[in-house]
């Protein structure tokens, strides 16, 4: 492990297979590894062996809806209190707002949405945040298709 990885995030491309999911599995890495690839079928595959190697699934969520929140709005804030104005509206869930057993990883990350929206709002800038229930989308037929209420 690198210690100049630790505490970062990789993004790593084609990781479904081949070149790209033995860089996801590196042992070198020591951050967090987020992975990406066309074939969503052959990723969600990959990402599960990931996980049952013991990489961290809960950073993918953290990082992914999170992190991709908190990267957006501080950029967004620096040019609307440059303009003096704006509004700035953070996707969070259903799932923010009542947690669901076995999604406890998702759920973590669209509370944590709620935070960054009323810690952020900032000088005249209105940030509000989305709360979808079921939405018609690939993630959610998954959700639902594997639902566990025992969990």
């Amino acid at each position: 492990m690198h210690a100049a990885f630790e505490g970062k995030v990789a993004f790593v491309t084609g990781a479904a297979g081949g070149i790209g999911l033995a860089t996801a599995k590196a042992p070198c890495w020591g951050a967090s590894v987020v992975v990406a690839d066309h074939n969503e079928e052959l990723l969600n595959e990959a990402a599960e062996k990931l996980r049952e190697e013991g990489h961290q699934v809960f950073d993918r969520f953290i990082n992914i809806n999170l992190r991709g929140a908190w990267n957006c709005t501080k950029g967004e804030l620096r040019e609307m209190v440059a303009q003096g104005r704006g509004a700035i509206v953070n996707c969070s869930s259903i799932g923010g707002i009542v947690g669901s057993p076995g999604r406890t990883a998702y759920s973590a990350s669209k509370h944590a949405i709620f935070g960054l929206t009323q810690s952020a709002a900032n000088k005249g800038i209105v940030i509000n945040a989305v709360c979808p229930s079921k939405v018609d989308a690939p993630m959610t037929m998954r959700m639902t298709n594997n639902y566990d209420p025992e969990l």
